[in-house]
């Protein structure tokens, strides 16, 4: 379901159908831990700026865990509104930008408190696929059957929206802020500057 490199641990952590995150490591291929907690498959793995490791399964729950003590669990982040994390990204500024797969609200979250910085509400009346960040530090999220939009990094404003024929599975930002869009049986790509 997801993958994040720990790079200040030399660790690959993998997050599971089976609820578990395992961490894994990179010389030798060795399972080092099975992280247990979620009550659903675990989508969504991010590391934070300080190593941490944030995750998400679905539900309306992030938990953070300690990289430096054993990957314990450091903090359980409620969401008040949230019905169902799909996609999850490190925003520039530090917090984490959370799309819901019920409802397509976004919510911005500080992953240091868990307290709730914005929520856009009524992004889509659909599922937010993925949610990925520009080198120029805003966000770009796309919505299963119906667009994708770009977000201001800074205030979180919508700065642009791209119609889409088609699912897009996923996404990802290339050089010269072209955009790769993943439908079923092709990929789409875009000039963000021009759509």
């Amino acid at each position: 379901e997801s993958y994040a490199y720990l790079p200040k641990h030399d660790i690959l952590a993998s997050g599971a159908l089976d609820k578990t995150i395992r961490l894994w490591n990179i010389s030798n291929g060795d399972l080092i831990k099975t992280i247990t907690g979620h009550t659903e498959a675990v989508n969504n793995l991010v590391v934070l700026p300080n190593g941490y490791l944030a995750s998400s399964a679905y539900s309306n729950k992030v938990r953070i865990w300690n990289s430096d003590k054993k990957f314990s669990l450091e903090r359980l982040i409620s969401i008040s509104g949230l019905k169902s994390v799909a996609a999850m990204a490190l925003l520039n500024d530090g917090n984490l930008a959370i799309g819901d797969s019920v409802q397509g609200d976004i919510f911005i979250v500080n992953p240091k408190n868990g307290s709730l910085v914005k929520k856009i509400l009524g992004v889509a009346e659909t599922t937010i696929t993925r949610i990925v960040v520009m080198s120029n530090g805003d966000f770009i999220s796309s919505l299963a059957y119906s667009s994708i939009k770009v977000w201001n990094g800074s205030d979180y404003s919508l700065k642009k929206t791209i119609t889409t024929q088609d699912y897009c599975s996923d996404i990802a930002v290339l050089q010269n802020e072209y955009l790769a869009c993943g439908t079923y049986n092709y990929t789409l790509i875009w000039d963000i500057n021009t759509s």
